[in-house]
């Protein structure tokens, strides 16, 4: 068994030389020990270092908000350059943390919500529903979703049509609490219209808006814990968003929260300076996944490095070049009995990536849902949907990755040949 392992092991590897994707392995009587192995090559040092940087995001791919972050976050006392407080200036995200370690223990075999909680997976986006919220999210529930994401944030997400549509659709379906997955989110004051009720007072210090965010957040979802919690965004220095993320990290000590992380980060340098300060590290990185910022290679690569969650959002209407205009690319899913937009999915979750789905149309939900479950599928049979040449040919021609710097020294320099997407 041991041989048959290694071997598996090292088919493996040689395909880290040509993308950032996930293989997993299963060997043994019965499935055996599951074996998950992350391609991408070791954080490439990501140097701190001073940069300006605006992109344009949006909040599932619909709302656009300017990002812009400046200067170098603030070393660490025994880093060469002195501490600095830094500005991160914005405008206006499975009780387990879905990390993917490099082996899976057999709880894959033994608990069948393993793959559910542990791999890339979708989780229903619910921005811009506004009134429809509550039947959308019902809906997605009763077609198969079990991950839901949202934010404290009545500009552009309706949590309490959230919280009524899980409910009615678990209650139809007999699910508990725990067969569900919830995710929302602390969005600071810039983020929010000041037109309409703010979910907190906004003259409260800092700390206790974000407390008052949460006790809204538990309200409006009918629960009492989350499984995910996250900041929308940084806030308009480093002082204030540790402030958010002390407190944050205080409810994961009180089991309130299961896991925090952050959203719309956009600067390798700002994430690694973020985990290095944090107590309890996010576990969590949700971004948009498009072409200005290179598909986040480094922020990806990061977060693979150190079981952090990578989650994309406005995943479609960002690649329509690639899902959409590559001949080539819609005569493959033909050819896997998929569509276009489901095999663009199944290129993320072989990436190692988690997707916000926002659909609104159920065909597209039983889609998703089916791709999903043949993804799962795929990792217990050993047979990814798209082969290592396939995932080739659309990370390097389609989406055109670059390959981000390694360090000369880096034991995966030689091994992997400094290949990263």
């Amino acid at each position: 068994m041991k041989d048959n392992h290694k071997g598996r092991k090292q088919s493996y590897l040689s395909y880290r030389r040509f993308q950032l994707c996930l293989v997993v392995s299963m060997s043994g009587v019965f499935l055996g020990m599951c074996v998950l192995a992350v391609f991408g090559a070791s954080s490439p040092g990501l140097a701190l270092r001073a940069h300006a940087a605006e992109v344009d995001v949006s909040m599932d791919g619909s709302s656009r908000r300017t990002v812009v972050t400046r200067g170098t976050p603030p070393r660490k006392q025994q880093d060469d350059a002195a501490a600095t407080t830094d500005t991160l200036g914005i405008e206006e995200k499975n009780h387990a943390s879905n990390n993917m370690e490099e082996e899976l223990p057999q709880e894959a075999e033994e608990n069948p919500s393993f793959l559910t909680n542990r791999l890339p997976t979708f989780k229903y986006g619910t921005a811009w529903k506004k009134e429809r919220t509550k039947g959308l999210v019902k809906q997605a529930v009763l077609e198969g979703f079990r991950h839901i994401d949202t934010a404290c944030q009545p500009k552009h997400y309706n949590e309490k049509g959230v919280g009524e549509g899980w409910t009615e659709a678990a209650a139809e379906l007999g699910l508990s609490r725990d067969q569900i997955w919830l995710q929302t989110k602390f969005t600071s004051v810039s983020g929010q219209d000041r037109s309409q009720p703010l979910p907190y007072d906004a003259n409260a210090p800092l700390e206790e808006q974000v407390q008052q965010s949460l006790e809204r957040s538990l309200e409006n979802l009918q629960t009492d814990y989350l499984d995910s919690w996250i900041m929308h965004g940084p806030e308009d220095n480093w002082d204030d968003t540790l402030r958010v993320w002390r407190v944050m990290e205080s409810y994961v000590d009180q089991g309130v929260v299961k896991q925090i992380g952050i959203s719309n980060l956009y600067a390798p340098d700002a994430l690694e300076y973020l985990y290095q300060e944090a107590r309890i590290p996010p576990a969590v990185v949700q971004n948009r996944f498009y072409p200005d910022t290179g598909h986040d290679v480094d922020i990806r690569a990061f977060c693979l490095d150190h079981n952090i969650e990578y989650q994309s959002f406005w995943t479609l209407g960002a690649n329509r070049h690639v899902w959409q205009d590559s001949q080539d690319f819609r005569t493959m899913a033909k050819e896997k009995n998929l569509t276009p937009e489901t095999l663009f999915y199944a290129v993320c979750f072989q990436m190692g990536i988690t997707v916000l789905d926002g659909t609104t149309n159920t065909e597209h939900m039983r889609q998703d849902i089916a791709l999903l479950n043949r993804f799962r599928n795929s990792i217990l049979s050993d047979e990814p949907i798209l082969t290592d040449e396939e995932m080739h040919f659309v990370v390097t021609d389609l989406l055109a990755l670059s390959e981000p710097e390694v360090e000369e020294d880096s034991e995966d320099s030689q091994d992997w040949q400094n290949q990263e997407y």
